[in-house]
């Protein structure tokens, strides 16, 4: 009994002496994780907190151990903040092999591990995928092309592409499913609901029936908005000349281009006085001109562009006559 309590009072002294660095996994390791080449896998570690002892190194170990540690294989990062996720890839592995895997977080005082994680890679697949001809359908939309080769013996449980405004996008993420496929195939894909001025990046993916996800290239793309500057003015003779520049045309067409301005408003609109230029095909400066000025008159003009029923507007400048 004396024992017992000797070690329940150890037990108290070290929790309450030290505050704990907790490493949390997300999207863990198993049989179906994302295999990145034939001969790796990936591991996703979470750095919950930091005490005031710091991190120095973190990272994932792995190991056909069940306990891994530092000692092992490892990845290695420094910049350590609390609530960073991180991502390591796993190399060195062998088929029909079980493995063990963690994230770690050492400073110079200790190495604090997370959950471990068992894995065990069935086959390495030489099935080759690869994501190409990427094209923008509308402000919404792309189109995108996936190729599967080697399949071989395997088959494909499901197949398409995926895509998010972060790098190495998943079939967590944004995804075309297209089912079961029983051969090599090329088959397009088409991307919806997608914002303006937003990077995307998109990737072709392959489920095959040994449960391993094989990822292609990762492709990206950003889908323009119309947008116009307003520039300079140049008086002279009682006339003046605008300047403004269609900085980007977008996806759709631009079907007028101008000024607007006003001597009564200090924010001239398309409802307001209106100098049109017309449609345009291309970037570039352009330029108008505002005849009759009165002397003495402050004038207010800013640059527009219009696609269907959008209008588009440079900021608002101004000049006394």
């Amino acid at each position: 009994m004396k024992r017992l309590n000797y070690i329940s009072t150890i037990l108290i002294v070290l929790f309450f002496s030290c505050k704990k660095i907790d490493i949390a996994r997300i999207n863990k390791i198993t049989t179906n994780s994302v295999l990145v080449t034939n001969t790796s896998v990936t591991a996703k570690g979470t750095i919950i907190d930091i005490d005031k002892d710091g991190i120095t190194k973190y990272g994932h170990c792995w190991s056909t151990n069940s306990s891994p540690s530092i000692n092992d294989f490892k990845t290695e990062f420094d910049n350590a903040d609390a609530g960073k996720e991180f991502t390591s890839t796993l190399t060195q592995l062998s088929a029909n092999t079980t493995y063990y895997v963690c994230s770690y977080a050492t400073n110079s005082k200790q190495t604090i591990y997370g959950e471990i994680k068992e894995f065990k890679i069935s086959s390495f697949s030489s099935v080759s995928i690869v994501a190409n001809q990427l094209q923008i359908l509308s402000e919404t939309t792309f189109s995108v092309n996936g190729s599967i080769t080697n399949l071989g013996s395997l088959n494909a449980l499901d197949y398409g592409h995926c895509w998010s405004p972060h790098t190495a996008p998943t079939v967590n993420d944004y995804k075309t499913s297209n089912g079961i496929t029983l051969s090599d195939i090329n088959y397009p894909s088409t991307a919806t609901g997608l914002n303006l001025e937003t990077n995307y990046y998109v990737r072709a993916y392959v489920k095959l029936d040994n449960n391993s996800i094989i990822y292609s290239n990762e492709l990206s793309v950003l889908i323009p908005d119309l947008s116009v500057s307003t520039n300079s003015f140049v008086i002279s003779g009682g006339n003046a000349t605008l300047q403004g520049t269609i900085i980007n045309l977008g996806v759709l067409p631009v079907i007028d281009h101008g000024h607007c301005w006003s001597t009564t408003t200090s924010n001239p609109n398309f409802n307001d006085n209106v100098i049109s230029k017309g449609a345009t095909l291309s970037t570039g400066p352009f330029y108008t001109n505002l005849n009759g000025l009165v002397s003495g008159t402050v004038y207010y003009y800013r640059a527009y562009a219009r696609k269907g029923t959008t209008l588009k507007y440079g900021v608002v400048k101004s000049f006394t006559y």
